[in-house]
């Protein structure tokens, strides 16, 4: 609350400093701020935060003054201002108010509460990964593909003998697929092989650019797994190491910052599994990250 005290006339500016008209008898003062201003403005509601009068060139809305408005951080969905609570989603900054919270639908992509998107495939995306959302052109998709595999082989050293075929799923097809495998709700990708030992990478359709580079480095990482690790160990190895190469292919990755901060933020077995490699990598190299996930069995102690 900024500090006021009643005063007279007699000390005062000539002029209120909230509406501008020459004061004329008693006035208050917000010591804070070096304030004078007249008993008409000063009688006026007072702001919830700050306790100024909402009054003349401080005039406000819904309670809060200008003062307040402009400084207080804006919801990153309806763009009012967030006056008390706020939510965030893992690897971003943006701040969502507890309208959006209740009222807005989470994007199937990051999460993030939203009432400015669009529904696709029977999926809601939000007003910031729609832009970027990639129609469903498998060429492109190939194209990232054979970059990360190159990209793997250069930077880590990880080779694929063979090269497992691409697939582009809509929603319904890779949820069938998942609950197939058993795997969990929300993946974004599969790497599969069947009864015969043939191995598919299933992506699904209308990524933006930067989650479906995430996603399919991920799902490579798994090929190169399933032809050099064994293939008893637990998940924090299986899925750290895989998320471990996703954050390092993702480096200078154009949009690649927010798909790390992704993996960076996640506290899952996933997310433990990739800090313990990311450990294993800067104190003892890349090389001996990439032995580990051979030689490891069962869990991380």
């Amino acid at each position: 609350m900024l500090c006021s005290v009643a005063a007279s006339a007699a000390a005062s500016s000539e002029r209120c400093q909230l509406c501008g008209q020459a004061i004329h008898g008693d006035y208050v003062r917000f010591e804070t701020l070096d304030w004078d201003v007249c008993t008409a403005c000063a009688s006026a509601p007072k702001c919830e935060a700050c306790a100024l009068p909402l009054a003349g060139t401080n005039e406000g809305d819904d309670g809060w003054c200008r003062r307040c408005l402009d400084a207080a951080p804006r919801c990153a969905s309806c763009g009012r201002p967030i006056r008390e609570r706020y939510w965030r989603v893992s690897g971003s900054e943006a701040m969502y108010c507890s309208r959006c919270k209740e009222d807005g639908n989470e994007c199937s992509v990051c999460g993030a509460p939203d009432r400015v998107g669009r529904w696709v495939d029977g999926r809601w995306f939000c007003g910031s990964c729609s832009p970027r959302m990639v129609e469903d052109d498998s060429a492109q998709w190939e194209g990232v593909y054979d970059l990360l595999v190159q990209r793997a082989e250069r930077e880590l050293g990880l080779v694929l003998r063979v090269k497992p075929p691409l697939v582009i799923d809509d929603a319904s097809t890779l949820a069938e697929r998942r609950a197939e495998q058993g795997a969990p709700p929300g993946l974004c990708g599969l790497y599969l092989r069947d009864a015969h030992g043939n191995a598919s990478i299933h992506v699904l359709s209308r990524l933006p650019a930067s989650r479906g580079a995430a996603v399919l480095a991920h799902e490579l990482a798994h090929a190169w797994q399933a032809e050099n690790c064994p293939d008893d160990q637990g998940i924090r190895i299986r899925e750290g190491f895989a998320e471990w190469v996703s954050w390092s292919l993702l480096d200078r990755w154009e949009d690649g910052d927010r798909e790390r901060a992704v993996i960076e933020a996640r506290t899952d077995e996933y997310g433990e599994g990739f800090r313990h490699f990311r450990r294993l990598a800067e104190r003892s190299g890349v090389d001996y990250a990439i032995w580990y996930s051979k030689a490891a069995r069962a869990s991380i102690e």
